[in-house]
């Protein structure tokens, strides 16, 4: 029934046009019926008895409730619905147009017929509803993939402590939170299972949220779709993390960000993770980032160590920033051929220290600890000088060799 819904925007709201006083619909029925035509190809009869059934949401967390609001036409005094709630509850009958309903987990296909002046009329079709449960627990072996899908906007799927292997990357489309149990990130993996390349993770809505839990193994390359990020690939729709680590995940063949890679103009934040012992191989200078590559979002208070760039022709960075803000940071310990530390060609790097990066091939104007544009850094220490914020400052962390990478005592950070 492709008719306008009574009591929508469309019955009775196009615009007036002059050759609608005599014209035909689709059906070859009069154009207008009704104080005015309706919008689309189908003319609704003003003079029969029709109704329809709207919902003020369709989708949510247990318990729903949900509003039901009857619009009917030519209705001939008071009107009684006949509700079916599709949920197991049983029918029931109320006067008047509207309803409430609480519904528990699971999808609902509610149903409605209107009576008045002894005219019952069934309204068509059916009104979805999809009741997603506050928390879906997953023990390791059990598939994450099914506990998105049967997940909602504002439901926590919830990783049991241990290794949960994944088979192929797991797309995120969804406002969910998933996170470890424990609050321990180092307690709780998904880690790429096969041989084949393939990212762990695609995060794909605005609301979605990493939290807690660890990263690893996750492959890519450019035949991948494409292969950038090797753990995480932030889509346009963006996403968050919080309190995780990325480690051991590569980006290869033309790709960058082997831990994390966010795309442009998305609407990311990561703060408080680890990103180590990531890896790229870059074959040109637009590519990059071992552990990291944003062109967009903020990332914060993260610490990205152990992390190697290989690849003679590029000179790519431990984390390459081609837009957005890294603010907060600490890049230590990392190897490449030429930077080893943050690659800023966009964007902002502020606050952030940089030491204890080891080149291969290193010269004058391609430093290991920075590399890029000058004026992209604002008050960060290295100990290669950046800008007139501050001189290069040799040994900025007391104990690199021992993964204590707090700001040295007595220096400028």
């Amino acid at each position: 029934n492709w008719q306008a819904k009574v009591g929508s925007a469309a019955f009775d709201g196009a615009t007036e046009e002059d050759w609608m006083a005599d014209g035909l619909d689709l059906a070859g029925n009069a154009r207008k019926s009704g104080a005015a035509a309706d919008m689309g190809c189908y003319e609704r009869d003003a003079t029969a008895f029709a109704a329809s059934l709207r919902a003020d949401k369709s989708v949510g967390i247990e318990p729903l409730e949900v509003q039901f609001e009857v619009s009917a036409l030519n209705a001939s005094g008071d009107i009684t619905c006949t509700w079916n709630w599709g949920d197991g509850t049983a029918v029931e009958t109320k006067s008047g147009a509207t309803a409430t309903h609480s519904f528990a987990a699971g999808e609902h296909q509610v149903k409605v017929t209107v009576a008045a002046g002894g005219v019952e009329y069934p309204v068509p079709g059916v009104t979805a509803i999809k009741v997603g449960a506050a928390t879906i627990p997953v023990a390791v072996g059990e598939s994450i993939d099914a506990a998105l899908a049967a997940a909602v906007d504002g439901t926590e799927i919830v990783l049991a402590k241990g290794t949960h292997p994944v088979a192929a990357s797991v797309r995120v489309t969804k406002g969910v939170t998933i996170r470890g149990a424990t609050g321990d990130p180092a307690e709780v993996t998904i880690r790429r299972s096969g041989t084949s390349s393939y990212r762990v993770l695609m995060m794909d809505h605005p609301d979605a949220l990493l939290k807690d839990l660890t990263v690893a193994n996750g492959y890519s390359h450019d035949a991948n779709d494409p292969g950038h990020g090797g753990g995480v690939r932030f889509t346009a729709r963006g996403g968050n993390m919080e309190h995780c680590i990325v480690t051991g995940c590569t980006a290869d063949w033309y790709s960058s960000g082997g831990g994390v890679y966010i795309t442009p103009k998305a609407p990311v934040f990561i703060d408080r993770c680890v990103f180590s012992n990531c890896f790229n191989t870059t074959y040109a200078d637009q590519y990059g980032g071992s552990a990291l590559y944003m062109a967009s979002g903020t990332v914060r208070n993260s610490l990205f160590i152990h992390n190697t760039e290989s690849g003679s022709s590029g000179n790519g960075g431990t984390v390459y920033v081609a837009g957005g803000t890294l603010e907060n940071c600490t890049v230590g310990g990392n190897t490449a051929a030429k930077c080893a530390g943050i690659v800023a060609k966009g964007g902002t790097v502020r606050n952030c220290l940089i030491g204890a990066c080891t080149s291969t091939a290193a010269t004058d104007d391609l430093t290991p600890v920075w590399n890029g544009t000058a004026s992209c850094f604002q008050h960060c220490v290295a100990e290669v000088r950046i800008n007139d914020d501050y001189p290069s400052e040799p040994d900025v962390f007391d104990c690199a060799l021992t993964d204590d990478w707090q700001a040295k005592v007595g220096s400028a950070a």
